[in-house]
């Protein structure tokens, strides 16, 4: 909705950031960025990490021949700069929300296989897992009861690692023009469009580039602790 007569309105009570050159509330927008970039990072999450989760777990049951193809497979993927993936997926697809999710998944689940692939390995050969397979416990068995859930902790301080690396990304690709509708306040986008008022409303860029920068801490917080208090336990 665009109200020219609002066009570039202080700080007040109506709005809390100001307004906008088209006259929409700038808080407003930037909680529709959020909620764009938080639902686009759990999707891509979700996606990268049942995709990482499901490689990882049959490479490491695999026999050693065809593990050592699947690793050789990550790691090469894994050199490519996967920014650079995403780029080049999103400038040849058209914009769109689904654009970004897709390069954004195709980038992330090499390095979600191979955690997954070490933790497995890793659990594998733990004790009690060891006198599972002595006493004939079929391996459906010992991965759904004893391995896989070993694994909760790791994936889940992951999943939050994930979530700020993808926001990040989302934004990079809206900042560089590669994101979502172009009407979609995204806080890349919201970046980008406030640096032609920098003198004039610096806030255009610094609020949306504030939001972001305290989201990505405040995931990254989250998973450290996540983190600490798993291997406490």
């Amino acid at each position: 909705m665009i109200d020219l007569a609002q066009a570039f309105a202080p700080v007040s009570a109506r709005h809390w950031l100001g307004a906008d050159p088209y006259g929409n509330d700038l808080a407003l927008r930037i909680l529709e960025g959020a909620a764009i970039s938080i639902s686009t990072a759990a999707i891509v999450t979700l996606i990268t990490l049942s995709a990482g989760f499901m490689i990882g777990s049959a490479s490491a049951l695999a026999p050693a021949s065809v593990e050592a193809v699947f690793k050789r497979a990550i790691d090469a993927f894994l050199a490519f700069p996967g920014f650079l993936l995403a780029i080049l997926l999103a400038s040849i697809m058209p914009p769109s929300t689904a654009t970004v999710i897709f390069a954004l998944s195709i980038t992330g689940w090499a390095s979600s296989a191979r955690l997954c692939n070490a933790l497995v390995h890793k659990a594998l050969v733990a004790p009690f897992i060891e006198s599972a397979r002595a006493s004939g416990a079929p391996m459906s068995r010992i991965l759904s009861r004893h391995v896989w859930p070993q694994l909760r902790a790791q994936l889940g301080v992951q999943a939050i690692l994930s979530m700020a690396h993808v926001i990040l990304g989302e934004a990079s690709l809206s900042f560089l023009g590669l994101g979502g509708p172009v009407d979609s306040p995204s806080w890349g986008r919201l970046i980008a469009e406030g640096r032609q008022y920098l003198i004039e409303a610096p806030r255009l860029s610094i609020a949306p580039g504030l939001a972001l920068v305290l989201t990505l801490i405040s995931f990254s917080v989250l998973g450290l602790r996540i983190q600490k208090r798993a291997k406490m336990s």
